[in-house]
């Protein structure tokens, strides 16, 4: 049997497009979206998991490669092909999602997803599980994998931090207010892409000069977004992201860390690392 496939396309609005590329912001959530689409589609929709099991799934990080840069101009239409894998049995789902820009192939985004219980469906308060055996049997053989999945925040910070240079710093403060919450009022994964962007923009902007390659943090496209998240933020938390530019092997990486002061300890919420485009 083959992979289960949901096709779906939107139209290339100005508004998911900066200057250089696609948002990652706009990446993230169009490939979320594809992969609810593809579970209701060909498995069970988040809704009735909900519903039937008292079970749901959340965030655990996403990777995220543009292949060819594409800009505005390129095509009118996004189109989308997503598929499901589920690793070890059902620890965690990944949701695949492939997009094309006309004759481009536009890029490749991994969501990871924690399978959880429900305790509490008013707060929607819920501890880590498997996915249950009533909902892996709605899975085909052909989309299970006993492969570890992709953790290239964890596999590359080591590295980065252990042989590249650091060549500037910065701190961004924020807020967090319901534009960036989800429907249980914890924060939507796709907003790390508009938080950490900030913070590298920032950096590039009022650092420049004491760097030559730090306007590349505005001037040029990334090329890989990985993103691993560790805890949610709730409504009006007080957040920053602290953030590092690093030239590692001759390439510019952004390294940023969400966090937040809980009794005067540091929390770390989530780590990014972007990769800038040549």
């Amino acid at each position: 049997m083959m992979l289960r496939h949901t096709h779906s396309s939107i139209p290339a609005c100005p508004t998911l497009f900066t200057p250089l590329q696609i948002h990652s912001r706009d990446l993230l959530q169009l490939g979320v979206r594809a992969w609810v689409g593809w579970m209701r589609d060909h498995t069970i929709s988040i809704q009735r998991m909900i519903e039937r099991y008292s079970a749901s799934v959340v965030v655990a990080g996403a990777n995220l490669e543009y292949i060819d840069q594409c800009r505005f101009h390129d095509s009118d239409t996004i189109d989308m092909k997503s598929h499901s894998v589920v690793h070890k049995k059902g620890v965690l789902i990944e949701g695949i999602t492939e997009f094309t820009f006309g004759y481009k192939k536009l890029a490749k985004m991994s969501v990871f997803l924690r399978p959880v219980i429900i305790e509490d469906k008013h707060s929607s308060a819920a501890k880590s599980s498997y996915l249950l055996p009533e909902i892996q049997r709605l899975f085909d053989p052909e989309e299970f994998c006993q492969y570890p999945y992709a953790r290239h925040v964890k596999q590359l910070l080591p590295d980065i931090e252990r042989e590249g240079t650091v060549i500037a710093t910065g701190i961004y403060p924020f807020k967090m207010h319901r534009h960036a919450m989800d429907f249980a009022d914890q924060w939507a994964f796709m907003e790390t892409a508009a938080y950490v962007g900030s913070s590298r923009e920032s950096i590039a902007m009022s650092e420049a000069g004491t760097h030559p390659r730090l306007i590349e943090g505005i001037s040029k496209a990334i090329k890989n977004y990985y993103l691993d998240l560790k805890k949610p933020y709730f409504l009006f938390d007080e957040a920053r992201v602290e953030s590092k530019a690093f030239l590692w092997r001759e390439k510019l990486f952004f390294v940023h860390h969400l966090t937040s002061e809980i009794r005067g300890d540091t929390q770390v919420h989530a780590s990014v690392i972007e990769e800038m485009r040549d």
